[in-house]
């Protein structure tokens, strides 16, 4: 206890401009268990893995690949909350706070798939009942867009560019909407609701 930067183990690597180079390596053949564990339980305001990077260019802060090509099921990267968090605090899952502005290339998430099947982006929310699934909130937009999709595709193939299903029947005498527009800019003739260019 106290405010002295004490360590358990400290590495001080000052080898520089070396690919082949590595602070720590861990070279495992293990087929089960697990290769590297940290026991965080006690933390409460710390951090349970830190890193940080002042004079990083065109690399990474972490590099997590996978060149396995078997037909089985698993996730590369998997964050779980496995204990129940009810309350008012913010609790989050994921967080990026991406402090890069003025740049037209910059991208807070950017997800690169190869599927020709399947879902790239898939949110399951179907535990919600007066919450939202999907929120996105602008509040110094100009000439941007909110929400962009886009295809390219020139094949003659049936499909949806958005769909929106509501596939239960929800019989009886609530309000149930497919698609709400809320729009309130007033007194702008050039101002369109829902616009339709075919």
């Amino acid at each position: 206890a106290g405010s002295a930067a004490s360590y358990g183990l400290m590495i001080d690597f000052d080898t520089v401009a070396n690919n082949a180079a590595r602070a720590l390596f861990i070279d495992s053949e293990q087929t089960t268990g697990v290769v590297a564990h940290i026991d965080a339980t006690d933390i409460t305001t710390g951090s349970g893995i830190y890193v940080h990077t002042t004079d990083r260019t065109t690399g990474q802060g972490l590099d997590i690949s996978d060149s396995n090509t078997s037909d089985s099921a698993g996730s590369l990267v998997k964050i779980a909350q496995t204990g129940n968090r009810a309350g008012s605090a913010a609790s989050k899952g994921l967080e990026i706070d991406f402090d890069t502005v003025a740049n037209a290339n910059a991208v807070a998430l950017f997800i690169d798939s190869e599927q020709t099947t399947g879902k790239v982006f898939h949110i399951d929310a179907s535990e919600i009942t007066t919450g939202t699934g999907f929120d996105m909130r602008f509040g110094d937009r100009t000439t941007g867009t909110g929400l962009a999709v886009i295809d390219a595709g020139t094949s003659d193939s049936a499909g949806s560019l958005v769909k929106i299903a509501q596939t239960g029947n929800r019989a009886g005498s609530a309000a149930s909407i497919g698609l709400e527009i809320d729009f309130d800019t007033v007194a702008n003739a050039a101002a369109r609701a829902l616009k339709i260019d075919s």
